[in-house]
């Protein structure tokens, strides 16, 4: 690695080490996401069973395996404990951006430190960091995703080995579908297939390599999936093989959003970036010849398809375009080196935007207004002065030298994701932490227990339960006490509307505006 390189990756080790410290602190496991796929990998553990995922011990149809085996093999190092599972969401957010930097490194060969400077913009992208730290799916889909455009663009640029390459990107498609379902293929395969628009060059032999590589993925995926689907039975078998994709394609039975919901997303995301007026300048000025480039027609027949595919489906989510940002990050990085650079001094206003959340949070605190109906704690107020203090800082000493522009962006980055998350975790975030209902729940784990409203696997691995939880709705919870008087409720009630008829065992502030309690039937004196 070359000095700069070098010099890049220790520093941002050591930032997200800091991120890390500031997660462990300030955020607790966030439901339903984490507290779900936390509970998957516990049961795996419960039932000695790593070929079949379940949750609630029904076999669970939504997600591939390989998230929760390696959230288990990190638990086999460190125990049964959150800080090992986020130490694998950081390792896979950090495996993300170095494949990122390698990608720009083979496709902008003529930009010195091109794997740098895309790395730092990544960094610099303060939605990015917060989804790499949870611990979902996305950012190994991603690392998959970008081992296969490395693949590929080695491909058309070798006349010799092919077959080991294909076998890899091959290798690569499996790896893909374990770590996410057959969806690893809309973000692998367009580039491969309209390879004629960047690799004109490309024969027959090429489409006889995507297939033997296509067979060679699925049969990984179905070494896993046909196991599983015996073990689960009829129904997940018709889940995981039909359902599950055509479902979210055709008509989602959830997270039915517009078509243009993801141009907010990836706006969203390359915040504070497309608010940048000199990359937009940049842009003007190298858009023309930056067409006619074989590694800029790659990346658009990379992402443009995804893009169009995620939009056009019924199912939409925030994170489904994390795979592609290096994209988009990397078309940025060729705009600004192939344009004149920015003015020093406007490196301030993306730095500024970043304040914006912390501003919002100390302007309600200074005024005495609720945020999300929470009062804003003095400790909070201090974080924020502290953000704008080092932001500061960062303007000041960036401005010094052209060559600190992307560090500069990515250091107030950090900054504001752990300030940010310091002010939330005064009072917001402690609202989402389900661990305090352990110990209350200790002595009475092994009675039947329910959920009100509703179970989506949020208790699951807080409680280290080892049986089913039933799902009960508000106005079923007296018929569920009737047929289980020994058992325990977990329920979510609005602030005030908590049954005064059951006995309360424990109960705690949840979200903004539930309380969440824990009760069973009133016992009367003298009764058996």
């Amino acid at each position: 690695m070359k000095s700069p390189l070098i010099r890049t990756v220790v520093g941002m080790m050591a930032a997200w080490i800091i991120v890390f410290a500031t997660v462990a602190v300030f955020r607790p496991l966030m439901p339903v996401d984490e507290t779900r796929y936390m509970s998957v990998a516990w049961e795996m553990i419960v039932r000695g069973n790593w070929v079949l995922p379940t949750l609630n011990f029904e076999p669970y149809s939504h997600k591939p395996p390989l998230l929760f085996w390696l959230i288990n093999l990190s638990w086999l190092f460190g125990g049964v404990h959150v800080w090992p599972a986020r130490i694998v969401a950081f390792a896979l957010t950090a495996l993300f951006v170095w494949l990122s930097g390698k990608l720009a490194r083979r496709l902008l060969p003529e930009i010195p430190n091109a794997d740098v400077s895309t790395m730092l913009c990544l960094a610099a992208l303060p939605m990015f960091l917060i989804y790499g730290s949870v611990i979902m799916f996305d950012t190994m889909m991603g690392a998959c995703v970008l081992a296969a455009m490395l693949v590929l663009w080695r491909l058309a640029q070798s006349d010799t080995r092919e077959w080991r390459l294909w076998a890899v990107f091959g290798g690569i498609i499996g790896l893909g579908i374990l770590a996410k379902g057959p969806v690893a293929l809309v973000y692998m395969l367009p580039a491969a297939l309209l390879a004629p628009l960047w690799a004109p060059s490309i024969t027959r032999r090429w489409y006889a390599g995507l297939f033997a590589a296509l067979a060679m993925g699925a049969a990984i995926g179905l070494a896993w999936a046909i196991p599983a689907a015996i073990a689960g039975g009829p129904e997940y078998m018709d889940k995981i093989f039909f359902k599950q994709s055509a479902g979210r394609m055709v008509n989602a039975f959830d997270h039915r959003r517009p078509f243009w919901f993801y141009f907010m997303v990836l706006a969203s995301f390359l915040a504070p970036l497309v608010l940048w007026p000199s990359l937009w300048s940049s842009v003007k000025q190298a858009a023309a010849g930056m067409r006619k480039e074989a590694s800029v027609r790659f990346i658009l027949s990379w992402i443009l398809p995804v893009f169009v595919f995620f939009s056009a489906i019924s199912s939409k989510q925030f994170h489904y375009m994390i795979p592609i940002l290096p994209g988009f990050v990397i078309l940025a990085v060729m705009a600004l080196n192939r344009s004149h650079m920015p003015r020093l001094s406007s490196v301030g206003i993306p730095m500024a935007l970043m304040l914006i959340p912390s501003l919002i949070i100390m302007l309600c605190g200074i005024a005495g207004l609720p945020l999300m109906k929470m009062e804003i704690p003095q400790a909070s107020l201090h974080f924020g002065y502290l953000q704008i203090a080092l932001t500061a800082v960062i303007v000041w000493w960036t401005s010094r030298s052209p060559g600190r522009i992307f560090n500069g962006l990515a250091l107030a980055a950090f900054v504001m994701v752990v300030m940010t998350h310091a002010q939330l975790g005064q009072r917001f975030l402690p609202r989402y932490d389900l661990m305090p209902i352990r110990d209350a729940v200790a002595q009475y784990r092994d009675r039947p227990m329910a959920a009100a409203p509703k179970y989506d696997g949020e208790y699951g691995y807080a409680l280290r339960l080892t049986h089913h939880v039933d799902s009960v709705g508000r106005e079923n919870v007296a018929e569920w006490f009737a047929a289980n008087p020994n058992g325990v409720m977990i329920g979510r009630y609005k602030e005030g509307k908590v049954p005064d008829e059951y006995e309360i065992l424990h109960q705690q502030i949840f979200r903004t505006e539930e309380v969440l309690v824990i009760m069973q039937r009133m016992v009367m004196v003298g009764s058996k």
